[in-house]
């Protein structure tokens, strides 16, 4: 029973084919395509070297690093501090 209701649906793929080389659905995937592409490659061009101006104008200073590592337990303690907040290791 099963066997000819399959043959009836789909025999040898004849409809998927016919249905994926109709020239609408080729030409939505082509046109989707050269649309990715002529919007990836003008931001590309945009965005890089206005990043580069951005980065070049950049006054402020960089920022002071504010911790270090416990030389005992590897973990991160503000720079001032004497003893390690985890484990109570002696770093000043």
């Amino acid at each position: 029973m099963t066997h000819s209701f399959r043959r009836r649906i789909n025999p040898g793929g004849v409809a998927i084919k016919a249905f994926l080389l109709r020239g609408n659905l080729v030409d939505t995937a082509s046109g989707i395509v050269i649309g990715l592409a002529f919007a990836a490659v003008p931001s590309y061009f945009v965005i890089k070297p206005v990043n580069a101006l951005m980065a070049r104008r950049r006054t402020e200073p960089p920022v002071a690093e504010t911790t270090r590592q416990c030389p005992a337990c590897l973990s991160a303690i503000p720079v001032a501090a004497r003893r390690c907040a985890f484990c109570t290791a002696v770093v000043a």
